[in-house]
Order: C-alpha cells, then structure tokens, then sequence
C-alpha cells in the first residue's frame, strides 16, 4: 500500500493527468484493480489463519459467554474497516491526481469499499470453514486447499466488480457507447455489484458461523 500511495502521488510527475479522457479514466480503474489485488493478497495472508492461528486455545472462545456469530462479526469489523480506510484514502489520491470527473471517483471509490467488505468476509468466513487447529505455520495455512480456494475467489470478485464499470467508462469516453446506453448501463453495473456484495457477505459469514458452531469443546 505504501509503494502505491507513493506511485500515486507521482501520477502527475509522469504527465499522466494531461492524458485524454478515455485513457485517464483507464489509468483509474487499473489502479483500482492494483489496489484490490494487494487487498486480495493481504487478506489472505492476514485475515483467513486468523481463526486456525486460535489453535489449542480455540476452546476458550467456545467457553466464554461471547457467541460464535458476535466474535465473527467482530473480526470482521476489524479487517473490513481497516481495508476500507487504506483502499478508499488511495483511490482518493489516484482520482485527485488524474484530475477525473465526480462520478468516477465516485465509482471507483465504491468499487474499492465493496471489494474490501467482500474480500474481507470471504477470507473471514472461509477461514473458519477450513479451519486447521493443530496447524502452528501460518504459511502452510495460507498454502493450503482452502486458502488457494479463497484466494481464487476473491479475485474473481475483484474481476466481477472492475470489469463492467471500467468497460462503461472506456466506451463511452472513446465515442463507442452513446450517452443514452451509459445512463442505461451504470446501473444494470451498480445493481449487479450490490447483489455480487449482498451476496460475497452474507453466504461466507453465514457458512464461517454454523462451521464455528459445530465444534466440539
């Protein structure tokens, strides 16, 4: 995140806010796409060990008067918040030095807060559905079925989210697509984005939750 904040307070030092429309609305959406791809690969290096990195003393939580759900939307709240203020603040930046329009800093900001909700919820929950409590390396946690799976599945999200927003934009700022069909299109993305986000949060957390629910202490 820091290499990329520094990239990006460079931006203009490489003439690239001089750049015409179409290609400067481009530049945002491949940071944006570098933004997600750290916050994939941090999350599942930090976020989904967390609850195999309990180990032995998993029980505790089992024992306390906390329940399973309030401990997960705790550390969920943690990782989620966390990611957003970083993603948000460098898009921010990256916006602010390429000189674009509201809108898509607008979009381009939404787009990162729901991938780090999302990211977040699926290394979250599939961390507690693929929990190994006997594995001390968190590398050889990370490795495993289960962490390549969550890996795999948070950037097909990222990819999901970016991909028809950046298409929208790059047509219509190089004449392709008429004013009419943008104003038709930034919706049909918004709603495919809200639902690909309902859904990215609820079904992990949901499954992370009845998998805490089941063990045995």
């Amino acid at each position: 995140f820091g290499l990329l904040a520094l990239y990006f307070l460079n931006l203009r030092q490489l003439h690239y806010h001089l750049l015409p429309p179409e290609w400067r609305n481009l530049i945002v959406f491949l940071n944006l796409f570098s933004v997600s791809a750290v916050t994939c690969s941090l999350s599942s290096r930090f976020i989904y060990p967390q609850m195999s990195m309990e180990g032995h003393s998993f029980w505790l939580l089992g024992l306390s008067p906390l329940t399973m759900g309030r401990i997960l939307r705790a550390k969920y709240g943690l990782s989620a918040s966390l990611l957003m203020v970083v993603n948000f603040a460098l898009m921010m930046l990256s916006s602010a030095m390429l000189q674009v329009d509201g809108l898509l800093r607008a979009v381009s900001a939404g787009v990162a807060l729901s991938v780090c909700a999302v990211v977040s919820a699926l290394s979250l929950g599939l961390g507690c559905m693929f929990a190994d409590l006997k594995e001390r390396n968190p590398a050889a946690i990370v490795s495993s079925f289960g962490g390549t799976l969550n890996l795999v599945l948070c950037m097909a999200y990222t990819i999901l989210s970016v991909l028809p927003f950046a298409a929208l934009f790059h047509l219509h700022a190089m004449g392709h697509m008429s004013d009419r069909a943008f104003r038709y299109g930034l919706p049909a993305a918004l709603a495919l984005l809200l639902l690909a986000t309902a859904l990215g949060i609820a079904l992990p957390l949901r499954g992370g939750r009845r998998a805490l629910q089941r063990h045995e202490f």
